[in-house]
């Protein structure tokens, strides 16, 4: 059976001339014939050496088979690894680990990269892991898996509701404060008017005194004027009295009352009138009687010379006018009078200035109502202000020659005849207290309530909600670009700064339009 079993074995050629060989030489040596190996021992050797060859055969196939297994799995596992060290690498990053620990680890292996990478991420878990449990304490939460993330997302918009709440407060104690100091700044512009308006009241009671006197002046003038024209009447006619004349012939040398057509007369015939009145009263005086004849030419030279010097040629309307317009003269002095009396009283009941009647409805009486009572809202404060009445009334003086406007001062020329009419028609006008009241009740009709003013994030100017519309907010889309122009030796000429979007200027008004945002 051993017989046919290595018979049935395939021996290699080889192991067969090894073998053969070997028993040759091992026969060839050995002179004894009781250790010479026979010849069929070569075919079992042989045998036997190829069974041992082809076992260890096997053996190595296997060994081999499971050396490329493992060499496999080696290689997935370093992918794997490569993988991790690469993951591991990028989750590094995303910490403040340094350029230096990170250029270190991706430059080495990954089978040391890999360990260095946990070694971090594990002191950066234990850091975390601390930071967690210093949360929970600080926050007062047991350390019962309660959900941190939740309790952290509370805070936080807790924190930033009192953030925005601190800013809003900041904002507005920054718009009280700057309230207040437009307060400040109104009561100051209130007493320079109050102040301002002494002055002008002071001003024009001396315009007024002045005016006075010389309207005055005036009248006294008027009144020696016709004084003297009296006086020159009172001596003409006694003189006509005292002379032996025709009352018609004396009063037309001595005191003519000429027509109204005088007026219309020329120096030629003027003059020819007095050379006729020299001959007749020539002729007249040479009709008397010789004895009286040098008495009488003294005497009508004399009423000649006294007409060239102190005789008046009036006509009968010019003195007519002459009455009538001091007439009206002594009327405008009366009614100045008493429109002074009147304007010292109004402006000086109470120790009270005009500036201060008219200025009752301000927006100081609100602010300090507001600020009393505890309520600081802008847009109540903005809806309740009342605009104080600025443009004032002139003040008018009867009889006088001008008045003034309150404010500008400017000097307005009035006629003194028409002075009285004027007088009488301001009776019948409101006084100021009575119009400062109109114009509070006009200005609360025009100040409503519209809405609290807001101010635009794009245009940064301020507006109401009535006022927005899609043409309210003009702006530019894109930011600004700088050119710069050089001449031919490269010199900066000019730097020119444009928008992107419509290539104008800076001055340029925006090219688009919407609401206010």
């Amino acid at each position: 059976m051993g017989e046919t079993k290595q018979a049935s074995i395939k021996i290699d050629s080889d192991i067969k001339s090894t073998v053969a060989s070997y028993l040759k030489e091992y026969n060839n040596n050995n002179n004894d014939q009781e250790k010479v190996v026979p010849d069929d021992a070569t075919e079992w050797f042989s045998s036997q050496i190829q069974i041992e060859r082809d076992r260890w055969l096997e053996k190595i196939k296997v060994a081999l088979q499971e050396i490329d297994v493992q060499r496999r799995n080696t290689l997935g596992a370093q992918s794997i690894i490569q993988q991790c060290c690469n993951q591991l690498t990028v989750l590094l990053q995303c910490f403040d680990i340094g350029n230096d620990v990170l250029r270190d680890i991706t430059e080495k292996e990954s089978n040391v990269a890999l360990p260095k990478c946990v070694e971090i991420l594990t002191e950066i878990c234990n850091s975390m892991m601390e930071e967690h449990f210093e949360c929970l304490d600080i926050l007062g939460i047991e350390q019962n898996g309660f959900n941190l993330a939740a309790v952290l997302k509370e805070t936080i918009d807790e924190l930033l509701s009192e953030a925005k709440d601190s800013s809003l407060e900041r904002e507005n104690q920054n718009l009280y404060e700057e309230l207040n100091n437009l307060k400040n700044l109104l009561y100051q512009k209130q007493n320079d008017v109050e102040s301002l308006q002494k002055q002008l009241n002071e001003i024009n009671v001396v315009i007024e005194e002045q005016m006075l006197a010389k309207s005055e002046i005036k009248v006294k003038e008027e009144v020696q004027d016709q004084e003297l024209g009296e006086i020159a009447l009172e001596k003409s006619s006694k003189n006509a009295n005292s002379s032996s004349k025709p009352p018609s012939l004396s009063g037309s040398v001595l005191f003519e009352i000429v027509p109204s057509i005088t007026k219309l007369e020329t120096r030629d015939t003027r003059s020819e009138r007095i050379s006729s009145e020299k001959s007749t009263a020539t002729c007249m005086s040479s009709t008397k009687g010789h004895g009286h004849r040098s008495d009488r030419s003294t005497a009508v030279s004399q009423s000649l010379d006294t007409r060239d010097k102190s005789y008046i040629q009036i006509s009968e309307e010019k003195l007519r006018a002459l009455k009538i317009q001091a007439k009206k003269l002594e009327t405008s002095l009366h009614d100045a009078i008493s429109s002074m009396d009147k304007f010292n009283k109004k402006c000086y009941v109470g120790d009270k200035t005009i500036s201060s009647v008219s200025s009752s409805v301000t927006l100081s009486n609100v602010l300090a109502k507001n600020t009393r009572r505890g309520d600081y809202s802008t847009s109540r404060l903005l809806d309740e202000l009342k605009v104080p009445s600025w443009h004032r009334q002139p003040l008018e003086i009867k009889g006088s020659h001008s008045s003034f406007n309150v404010l500008d001062g400017k000097k307005k020329e009035t006629n003194p005849r028409t002075s009285n009419s004027e007088g009488r028609r301001t009776k019948d006008e409101p006084t100021d207290e009575v119009k400062v009241q109109e114009h509070g009740h006009l200005s609360q009709r025009a100040f409503k309530r519209q809405g609290p003013v807001a101010k635009c994030l794009r245009c940064q100017k301020l507006f109401r909600k009535i006022d927005n519309h899609k043409l309210a907010c003009c702006y530019h889309p894109k930011p600004k670009e700088r050119f710069e122009k050089y001449n031919n030796a490269g010199q900066l000429l000019r730097v020119l700064y444009v928008w992107k979007c419509c290539r104008h200027e800076i001055e340029h008004e925006g090219c688009c339009f919407g609401q206010h945002v």
